[in-house]
Formats: C-alpha cells, structure tokens, sequence
C-alpha cells in the first residue's frame, strides 16, 4: 500500500511593518485610527501553541479592511507574557501586515504617516520569508 503525505504551505506574499512602541496595543491602534483615518477593529487574540515550550500564548489582534484598495491590515502584538511572535525580532513590539497589492510609493507614504506619530519610535519594513517565524503571521480569517 502507498502511503502519500499533503504538504500545505502558505503564500507568504505580503508586506510587514515592524514598529517600536512602548504603548499598550489599544492606544497604539487608537492613534493609528484618529490619525490615519483607519477603522482598526479588535478580532479574537491571536492563539500559538507551542508545544517546544509547552504553552499558549495569545497576541492582540486588530483588523481594517480598505474596500476602495481591497487591502486587508492586520496590527499584531509581537509580545505576549514574555513570549514572542516573532522570536527573531524581540526589540519590535508591534507588526503591520499588509495583504493585497500596495505599491512601494503607497506603502513609503503610510510608513511615514506612521513615523510621524509621537508614540511611534522606529518603524521599518521586514521581509516575512526571511523569518523563521513567519507561519505565526498568518491571520486570513479563514485560518483564525
């Protein structure tokens, strides 16, 4: 009998923003909405077991959905309990993931618009297949 095994892997095509900021998530995502005119919208906590470490930690999770640009945004803690998302980052606090195609003059002027705000401390672009960590950054709602 042949035995055959499915292999899923995911599309990592999207754009992410790594940002410095001592705020609390709910502040951070309440400047971004007054300031940038977003609607960031509170989603269930992101859920990762780790079975290495045998725990489950949780992630604060925000959503917007631009329909004029059919982009989806998520904001995502990086810390949770001394845990975190992407363990290769630990100086970030916070990740912008960008699905949807946004062009590099269109994502230069929302890293600005960002950097502009004072609770904002440092924010640059993160390649997500560079990580090691990048299955945590799935967040389609199909999938969480």
């Amino acid at each position: 009998m042949k035995k055959s095994i499915l292999k899923v892997e995911f599309d990592y095509d999207f754009d992410l923003l790594a940002i410095v900021s001592p705020v609390k998530d709910y502040r951070l995502c309440w400047y971004i909405n007054n300031e940038i005119k977003t609607k960031f919208k509170r989603k269930n906590d992101l859920e990762i077991n780790s079975a290495k470490l045998k725990q489950v930690s949780f992630f604060s999770l925000f959503h917007h959905f631009d329909g004029l640009s059919k982009r989806d945004y998520y904001l995502v803690s990086n810390k949770s309990s001394g845990s975190f998302l992407v363990k290769e980052l630990k100086e970030v606090d916070f990740f912008i993931a960008i699905y949807g195609y946004i062009s590099e003059e269109e994502k230069e002027d929302l890293t600005e618009k960002l950097r502009s705000l004072n609770i904002i401390q440092a924010i640059f672009e993160v390649d997500p297949n560079q990580l090691a960590s990048k299955k945590n950054l799935i967040f389609d709602d199909s999938i969480i």
